[in-house]
């Protein structure tokens, strides 16, 4: 992770991070617009928006994967080249496009993910720890019956399936991740989003993309965005938050309440 900010307060125990007057721009064109952002630890928050908004740019910001063209953002810990590997531990990364070669087996891809509890000399046998943490993410992904298979014999839902339970074997406090639903099946998306209100409620914190507007709503909060900037951001059963939900798809959606829960409604 990059752009810590030793010079600044420390973070109050219960915020995650801070980002302060972020700024991005590819080539001539501004992507994020001075974003100022505050989130609370253990909790899921879903970054939404339309195409183009900044929503993966604000991740990978969030990250340190990609440096602002102005701006800050605090994490509670101030890595160094020296702990780098010991805080690879409390992040996991998911990318939009994330890839592996057709030749690996399901199960060699998912144990990546336990690289960062590895000796700085390299990968070793796995330890009982390793091996459960691969085992229980296959679980959750609903993959554990294609362990043994080569990447290029799957889906693309269920290549995307593997990388979210690569993400999930690093067993990290916080997990960010670039559109985990995309290419899933409903029952897929359902399975996930369970597991990552379950990684909330266990005390981790999540920040996800999602285009999926219906299951951003099982999320803890949203993170509502428009041409670079935060117009909304607020838990997902407040009402202007829902507003500002409506106005950035321009009205083709509507937010309603049916029996105790909030769902989109598509204006057709």
């Amino acid at each position: 992770m990059k752009h810590f900010l030793p010079h600044l307060p420390p973070l109050a125990p219960n915020i995650l991070l801070q980002a302060h007057g972020l700024s991005a721009s590819y080539g001539a064109s501004l992507v994020l617009n001075g974003i100022d952002l505050a989130l609370p630890r253990g909790q899921w928050w879903a970054v939404v928006g339309a195409n183009g908004a900044g929503k993966s740019t604000l991740l990978r910001c969030l990250a340190g994967l990609e440096k602002p063209l102005s701006g800050q953002v605090q994490w509670p810990v101030n890595p160094t080249n020296q702990r780098r590997l010991a805080q690879a531990c409390k992040f996991a990364w998911l990318d939009q496009e994330s890839k592996a070669d057709d030749n690996m087996r399901v199960q060699e891809v998912v144990a990546l993910g336990r690289l960062p509890h590895q000796s700085v000399l390299g990968w070793v046998t796995p330890s009982p720890k390793d091996r459960h943490a691969v085992a229980q993410a296959l679980i959750d992904t609903d993959m554990a019956w294609a362990k043994d298979r080569c990447m290029g014999q799957l889906s693309a839902g269920e290549r995307q399936r593997v990388h979210v339970a690569r993400t999930l074997a690093v067993q990290a406090p916080v997990m960010l991740l670039d559109e985990p639903l995309h290419y899933l099946d409903a029952p897929h998306q359902k399975r996930l989003v369970q597991v990552l209100r379950q990684h909330a409620q266990n005390g981790g914190s999540v920040i996800s993309v999602l285009h999926e507007l219906a299951w951003a709503l099982f999320a803890h909060g949203l993170i509502v965005m428009q041409a670079g900037k935060i117009v909304a951001q607020g838990a997902t059963d407040q009402p202007a938050v829902h507003r500002a939900l409506e106005a950035v798809f321009e009205s083709t959606i509507r937010v309603e309440q049916v029996q105790g829960e909030w769902v989109v409604v598509y204006n057709v």
